[in-house]
């Protein structure tokens, strides 16, 4: 049949307006998703949907949930570098501020840190020491950073919605080169003396020595990341949709429907008050009157359906989560985690490892010391390296350790109370294979066991 009509259409001549491939279909528009993303719808769904915060913050609540070591010098860690990054960060709590901008700049392609420092430029002037480290690419060593004159007035961290990119390094004898030399940061101050304290929308320049650039998920470019949203977008639209959706049909559907059908008397000639009946329904929808009263008619009850979303739900969370290389109990949050297999929550933390090894150290803690050691806000570290080191996630807890303990007793117990158990298996191979010892453990306990028997038969004769 189908073909019947595209040969009539050929022989018309309207072949060319007729879609004959089920490829050619735009799915997208179909499904209601946006061809393109800007940094501005990405911004406007993590402020206004708790799985989009999710998505972004994810990683970020996971990786820091252990700051780092930082050290130029094994034991005694008693090194000027070592005491005033411990004062810098009491004061500025420097974790919490690179968790931050860790979170914004995964909501769109990039984020910046801005520092404020005591130089006596403005922002769109170039910090000299910075530009000096730059230009000799050797050593920290300069002026600022001898003399310590320079020092750290405040951070600030800003999204991609927040910035824009000024100027840009095209000469290709600089180390910079394609590399921005100008940002323009919407700064947002409250006026409180504008009734209700509206934002004041300030646009500042400011010179690339003074930021911090930060962009996780890097692919094809050094300068933009790819949004931490943008695999998952449709999902996460698709999640507000049902749930926005199921939330309008449960509201419209807790209240079934009503017809209203007029009731014929001997003539045929029955007359309905519309407007009255109207107001009466409404009065009994809306308030508190549990009556209504109808002249000349009858109301019927409509059926409703009301189905759950959660299904619906869950298979988008679940391609959230695959996107996302995260279990879904975890993904969840903290409550459910701990129902994650003991696989999932391992793979999960080599991820998070990884994450930290490859990414938060060469590309946001390592720049971000090098910046304040740049700017003579910490001193030069021994030997002009500083260390970071980050916490195993795979280390047990002491509540972990209790229940692991707690269970290698209960199976020692059980085979020290079954002969059958002692006729099969050694102790040392018991406490090996089963127990999860290492031989040392093993024989050191049998030893102890035996020491402490042959006393205790001695106190006995």
């Amino acid at each position: 049949m189908m073909q019947t009509l595209y040969r009539r259409a050929a022989a018309l001549g309207l072949s060319g307006e007729v879609n004959t491939s089920p490829l050619n279909r735009d799915l997208d528009q179909q499904f209601g998703y946006p061809e393109v993303i800007d940094k501005m719808m990405y911004k406007k769904l993590y402020d206004r949907n708790g799985v989009a915060h999710r998505v972004v913050a994810l990683q970020p609540a996971e990786s820091w949930k252990n700051p780092p070591l930082i050290y130029d010098q094994d034991i005694p860690r008693n090194s000027e570098f070592e005491k005033a990054f411990e004062t810098l960060n009491m004061r500025f709590s420097c974790f919490s501020m690179l968790k931050r901008i860790d979170v914004l700049s995964g909501i769109g392609n990039y984020g910046v840190l801005l520092f404020g420092v005591s130089d006596g430029k403005e922002l769109h002037e170039p910090i000299d020491c910075v530009m000096d480290c730059v230009t000799n690419c050797t050593t920290y060593e300069t002026e600022a950073v001898r003399q310590g004159k320079h020092k750290l007035l405040f951070m600030r961290p800003f999204q991609h919605a927040q910035v824009q990119i000024a100027q840009t390094e095209w000469d290709l004898s600089n180390p910079r080169y394609g590399q921005p030399t100008m940002y323009r940061i919407q700064m947002n101050t409250i006026d409180h003396e504008v009734e209700g304290g509206l934002n004041d929308l300030r646009t500042v320049d400011v010179h690339w020595t003074r930021i911090l650039h930060v962009a996780d998920n890097r692919e094809t470019s050094e300068l933009f990341g790819v949004p931490r949203m943008q695999l998952v977008y449709d999902n996460v639209l698709d999640v507000r949709k049902i749930r926005g959706s199921s939330a309008e049909m449960f509201h419209k559907g807790a209240f079934p429907g009503i017809a209203v059908e007029a009731v014929d008397d001997v003539t045929g000639g029955a007359q309905l008050d519309l407007d009255g009946m109207r107001r009466s329904i409404e009065l009994y929808e809306n308030s508190l009157q549990r009556w209504f009263g109808l002249t000349n008619a009858k109301a019927n009850v409509l059926s409703s359906q009301v189905q759950s979303p959660a299904d619906h739900i869950r298979i988008n969370l679940e391609e959230i989560c695959i996107a996302l290389g995260c279990p879904l109990r975890i993904f969840m949050g903290s409550e459910s985690a701990h129902l994650a297999s003991d696989q999932d929550a391992a793979a999960w933390n080599n991820r998070l490892m990884e994450r930290q090894m490859n990414y938060l150290t060469p590309y946001l803690v390592r720049p971000f010391l090098t910046r304040l050691v740049q700017i003579g806000a910490l001193p030069e570290p021994q030997e002009g390296v500083f260390k970071i080191d980050w916490q195993d996630l795979n280390t047990m807890t002491e509540g972990e350790r209790y229940s692991v303990a707690r269970e290698r007793l209960g199976l020692m117990q059980t085979y020290a109370t079954t002969p059958e158990l002692k006729a099969m298996i050694t102790a040392k191979d018991m406490m090996q294979v089963f127990v999860g010892m290492t031989e040392e453990e093993a024989v050191g306990i049998l030893e102890s066991a035996e020491k402490d028997g042959g006393g205790q038969e001695s106190e006995d004769e």
